[in-house]
């Protein structure tokens, strides 16, 4: 373990996520003693304000032991930025986290990455062109990166799972959660297949809606290139391909199955601000980042536009425990219907419509599911 680990949980949990603070005191840091000890002598050097300072002193590094246990506890692993294992990726964005939690193995980042991003309603046009973009990543040996977010983000990670190939969720939430909602599964057969679960949020942190957007940063700080599959104008996928724009990388945009769909205003916007027209996963390794990669001979080149073939739902795929709930779903029936017909509780069931999303057989419509 780092020898530094609690001075670096001290700093990082004394700064909002996201500051560009505690990388830039970190890496100035010659005697961490010392800069405990004379915090308020060296104040000007390191240009903390009196706001800062008091934050700081709320606390001791030693008080963060208690991480470092909840992590052993929970078997969370933790790196911190001068750990060989921290992704190198990650070392080259100016609000880089001292410290990040996983679980699996975080090196696949290191390898060529793509981030596949869009929004949380995807339609189920959208949610077959990010499985199928993520199969032909991943069958590509690249890592599929995203956010693990009900809709395009989820669909993306289950793409690169359901053909063994790795892929990372950076999460929004700490690892310990929930969230979304049944989504333990996911995550488990996304480090079962090599890949990994990522937050720079410490056990125990609450769930707030702003450590969302800020997350997105670590989502293109670890990809080569960005893919956005469907979105609005306001949501986190512009949000990440903004960022992705200011780091410099190369984003792309799956054309809208409908120009008049509200959700797919972002992707319009994108490509009238010069975003790359993504048509095939050539287009991603034709760009200089994948310049020497070339796609094995295994490979099938497909068009992703190919919708007939992308939305085709193999309907004895549906394992056992989830048929009589595929069967029951229906645009009319509501949560409480279908708890009420199945005689399963409401707080079971939800898992159970979030895993047939997951797979693609059902969508949300409204405030009811639908077959798709």
């Amino acid at each position: 373990m780092n020898k530094n680990i609690l001075y670096y949980l001290w700093l990082a949990e004394s700064f909002s996520y996201g500051s560009v603070k505690p990388i830039q005191i970190a890496t100035n840091v010659t005697d961490w003693n010392d800069f405990y000890e004379n915090l308020y002598e060296k104040a000007d050097e390191y240009g903390l304000t009196d706001k800062q300072l008091k934050k700081l002193r709320k606390s001791v590094p030693s008080d963060y032991l208690k991480i470092v246990n909840k992590c052993k506890k929970l078997n969370i692993s933790i790196t911190c930025f001068d750990d060989e294992n921290y992704p190198e990726k990650l070392k080259h964005i100016e609000s880089a986290p001292l410290v990040l939690y996983y679980v699996g193995d975080i090196s696949v980042v290191n390898k060529p990455s793509a981030a596949v991003v869009g929004t949380r309603k995807a339609d189920s046009y959208g949610l077959g062109v990010a499985k199928k973009i993520a199969e032909d990543l991943v069958n590509c040996g690249i890592t599929v990166v995203s956010g693990c977010a009900e809709g395009i983000d989820m669909r993306a990670h289950v793409g690169a799972t359901s053909c063994k190939g790795k892929t990372v969720a950076v999460l929004g939430t700490s690892l310990e959660k929930d969230y979304p909602s049944g989504s333990g599964k996911l995550k488990r057969s996304i480090i079962d297949c090599g890949g990994a679960v990522v937050s720079e949020y410490a056990p125990g942190t609450d769930t707030a809606p702003w450590l969302f957007p800020v997350r997105n940063r670590l989502i293109v700080g670890m990809s080569d290139s960005v893919v956005v599959v469907q979105s609005p104008k306001k949501s986190g996928a512009m949000i990440t391909a903004g960022i992705a724009c200011e780091y410099g990388k190369e984003v792309f945009c799956v054309p809208p199955s409908n120009i008049f769909d509200s959700r797919n205003d972002g992707i319009k916007k994108c490509l009238r601000d010069g975003a790359n027209l993504l048509l095939d996963i050539d287009d991603i390794l034709e760009t200089y980042r994948f310049s020497n990669y070339v796609v094995p001979k295994n490979v099938a080149k497909k068009d992703i536009l190919k919708t007939n073939e992308l939305l085709e739902n193999k309907i004895s795929n549906i394992p056992t425990h989830l048929e009589k709930l595929f069967e029951s779903v229906d645009i009319n029936k509501d949560l409480d219907q279908l708890s009420e017909e199945l005689k399963i509780s409401i707080d079971k069931l939800l898992p159970m419509l979030t895993e047939l999303e997951i797979m693609g057989f059902i969508e949300k419509s409204g405030l009811n599911y639908k077959k798709t």
